[in-house]
């Protein structure tokens, strides 16, 4: 009984160390496999939520084919609802999306101005402070600089990645029919 406790906890023991030394090589490994990710994600992503909505479509598609219709017609009408609410929603969010961005552009330069203004003021405040408080404020604001840089260039590659996404997620309606009309 001894025995099976410890041959049980070495076999547990062992797992464990098997499964670490698995995650410190994949870790290690992980920035070498960055394009390699990149990839099957980008393939991927279109495939998955494909097979997600056609999950959630296939009951409508399936009634449908209870009542009367042939399968192909059950999946022709529910693909084409799908495309007319994704076209309805284009149609209403698109206008929003660019006004929104049109207000933000006409707003940037008065707030920058706003912006330029307190920082020179507050320059003229910080100079009045004792040598030590002042060199530890430079370090604060060069730090809030390189922040805020770094704030700008994630959005810039977060828009970038969306349109880059949206390309492939033309595919995703297609995918979803051709799975819907494969399903039994």
């Amino acid at each position: 009984m001894e025995k099976e406790r410890v041959s049980s906890f070495l076999q547990k023991a062992i797992l464990t160390l098997v499964l670490l030394a698995i995650i410190y090589i994949f870790i290690t490994l992980a920035p070498a496999f960055k394009p390699i990710f990149a990839v099957v994600k980008a393939l991927l992503l279109p495939f998955l939520l494909a097979a997600l909505i056609t999950y959630l479509l296939h009951p409508i598609v399936e009634g449908l084919h209870k009542y009367g219709l042939s399968r192909t017609l059950s999946v022709l009408i529910v693909f084409l609802v799908l495309i007319a609410v994704i076209a309805f929603a284009g149609f209403l969010g698109v206008p929003f999306i660019i006004e929104q961005v049109q207000e933000a552009l006409q707003l940037l330069p008065e707030q920058m101005k706003e912006i330029q203004s307190y920082l020179a003021q507050l320059g003229s405040q910080l100079e009045r402070l004792p040598a030590p408080l002042s060199s530890h404020v430079d370090e604060w604001v060069e730090q809030l600089q390189a922040l805020g840089v770094k704030a700008l260039d994630q959005i810039e590659a977060t828009a970038i990645s969306i349109l880059k996404s949206a390309l492939s997620l033309v595919v995703i309606p297609f995918l979803v029919f051709i799975f819907l009309r494969i399903m039994v």
